[in-house]
């Protein structure tokens, strides 16, 4: 995010998503919305985590929106060479 320091760092991202979902647990009730994290508790990246977690929430925020009630939002991810890339579908 422009203007803001860069502070990477190891992250474990399953733990992340779970942090981002029981924060949002209660928007997602309101709509009888399934929010599941099936990233694997292995997988971890390298970045900013204050910058993460703003893309984060404002990427499941708007999944959760979106999402018809009695919906499902999942988050997963894959990792190949020096990358990882997470999923969230709704």
């Amino acid at each position: 995010i422009k203007g803001l320091d860069n502070k990477p760092q190891k992250i474990a991202i399953h733990r992340v998503i779970n942090k981002k979902f029981t924060l949002l647990d209660e928007l997602a009730s309101k709509k009888q919305i399934i929010l599941l994290n099936e990233i694997p508790e292995s997988i971890q990246i390298i970045a900013d985590s204050y910058q993460l977690e703003i893309i984060l929430h404002i990427l499941l925020t708007n999944a959760i929106k979106f999402t018809p009630s009695k919906g499902k939002v999942i988050v997963s991810a894959v990792q190949a060479n020096d990358f990882t890339e997470i999923n969230i579908i709704d």
